[in-house]
């Protein structure tokens, strides 16, 4: 069984099919990237499978069960957590407490415990800053973990939101174009960093992305979008020259012939 697999899925705004008939899996354990040029659809895909928007057609299967009609925070609870393109932090908040608010959904203590600041209340707390402390200096974090997010360069600040979604221990972490605005030396760390969550952590990785080095450096395998619909997957020898896949991003191919009639 797949863990994630993507049955027939659309979605329509106002009449206009963003995503149309759409259908692929990820399995245990692999790098999958979702790309495609400016509009294929692809964040609106991430959209529908963590449920910021829910499907006009389709499934979505998580183990084999439809997360279907479930609110965002239930998505990631069963295993399903994001990352941003644009950056999203609580920025007035230290790098600790960013990373102590990823663990909301493993809560063991009641509300009445939390108001009456019970002692279950204190333990759990107590565990999470401790996890929270070794996901920072997992991730080389520790030194700045007193620090408010806002204060911390870009590249930090990435490796930040991407240890917080760690922290809800997901099965499959969807990375919104993790290299967006990313120098070269930062994107090819970073591809270093996505190779270890996997192997550390022992999840699944699928990431949208627009820089063609990481993408074709560091994905198992690719699925691309155009206008919604998947024109073509496999592995990145195979996307690299399909035919489709490069008149998607350039255009019409050129056309010798008819080039040189007009010419004549």
């Amino acid at each position: 069984m797949a863990l994630l697999e993507v049955k027939n899925l659309s979605i329509e705004f106002g009449g206009l099919k963003a995503v149309q008939d759409v259908n692929f899996e990820v399995d245990n354990d692999e790098i999958v990237g979702l790309i495609g040029p400016n509009g294929a659809g692809k964040t609106t895909v991430f959209n529908l499978l963590t449920s910021v928007y829910q499907p006009t057609g389709g499934d979505i299967q998580l183990r084999g069960k439809s997360i279907l009609g479930n609110p965002s925070w239930r998505t990631s609870d069963i295993g399903m957590v994001r990352t941003f393109q644009n950056i999203r932090l609580f920025r007035s908040l230290s790098v600790l407490d960013n990373v102590r608010i990823g663990f909301h959904n493993q809560g063991n203590y009641s509300l009445t415990a939390a108001l009456l600041r019970l002692p279950s209340y204190w333990r759990e707390e107590a565990r999470y800053r401790e996890r929270a402390q070794e996901l920072l200096e997992i991730f080389q974090l520790a030194d700045v973990a007193q620090v408010q997010a806002r204060h911390l360069p870009y590249g930090q600040q990435r490796r930040l939101e991407i240890c917080r979604a760690l922290a809800a221990s997901p099965l499959l972490l969807l990375l919104d174009e993790p290299a967006a605005g990313m120098n070269p030396t930062e994107t090819h760390e970073l591809m270093d960093m996505i190779r270890f969550v996997r192997d550390r952590f022992e999840l699944a990785i699928m990431l949208i992305e627009h820089d063609m080095n990481l993408v074709m450096g560091i994905c198992e395998r690719l699925i691309v979008l155009d206008h919604g619909e998947v024109i073509a997957r496999g592995l990145p020898e195979e996307i690299r020259s399909n035919p489709r896949v490069i008149e998607a991003y350039l255009g019409t191919p050129f056309d010798d012939e008819s080039e040189a009639a007009d010419d004549e």
